[in-house]
């Protein structure tokens, strides 16, 4: 096992485990990577790592004792392309904060233990355009119309959630979606008609839980 308190054994950051820097212009300028992947890390995740402003990538995948919650903090991570954190352990809501790193490409929490509903400053990452996965948790509320603005993305999963109301007709504005899975959930009501306007949809799963249905009319 890696104890987490590990990521900062020294003042070098570049030295972190985990951490790799990489220069990106004549000037100097880096960007940092942290990719800790199927290596039992144990902990939660420490404030240290909020520190490092220059983070473009982190890629936190199959560790099932990270434990804790996702700090308010991540918001300081401007910077931020590509955050995957799935196949932990994490609980707790996801922070309204993530809205702050509005240069996300790619944002996935699957396979948590997260709670709470999908907050409405999701909406602010315009600039994610593959993929938002949130599935596999414990996620509760009705989609939040903000969604609806990620307008560049190809990919949702919100499956396994226990997500409630109905499929709104706001679904036809992502229209560059290719995959779209909102199984295993709680929906009710019509199948807009808007889905229609997914002309490039390759994967389509609207299989609600036991007892709840969603109906075409």
């Amino acid at each position: 096992d890696v104890q987490i308190e590990l990521l900062a054994s020294n003042d070098d950051e570049c030295e972190w485990y985990g951490i790799t820097c990489t220069k990106r212009s004549k000037e100097g300028k880096f960007y940092m990577r942290l990719d800790i992947s199927n290596t039992a890390l144990v902990g939660t995740l420490p404030p240290e790592l909020f520190a490092l402003l220059p983070l473009w990538i982190i890629n936190l995948i199959d560790n099932p004792q990270l434990t804790g919650l996702i700090p308010t903090e991540i918001g300081l991570l401007s910077k931020l392309k590509y955050l995957v954190l799935q196949n932990n352990a994490l609980s707790g809501t996801i922070p309204t904060e993530i809205g702050l790193c509005r240069n996300l490409q790619v944002l996935s929490f699957q396979s948590n233990n997260l709670t709470g509903s999908i907050p409405t400053e999701i909406g602010h990452l315009t600039d994610l355009d593959k993929t938002l996965s949130l599935n596999d948790n414990q996620l509760s509320g009705s989609l939040p119309t903000t969604l609806f603005d990620l307008k560049k993305l190809t990919e949702l999963n919100l499956f396994e959630n226990s997500l409630t109301g109905s499929i709104p007709t706001e679904i036809g504005l992502l229209s560059l979606l290719t995959f779209l899975a909102l199984n295993q959930n709680q929906f009710t009501g019509c199948i807009p008609s808007e889905i229609g306007m997914l002309t490039n949809i390759e994967t389509l799963n609207l299989k609600q839980e036991q007892d709840c249905y969603v109906f075409n009319c």
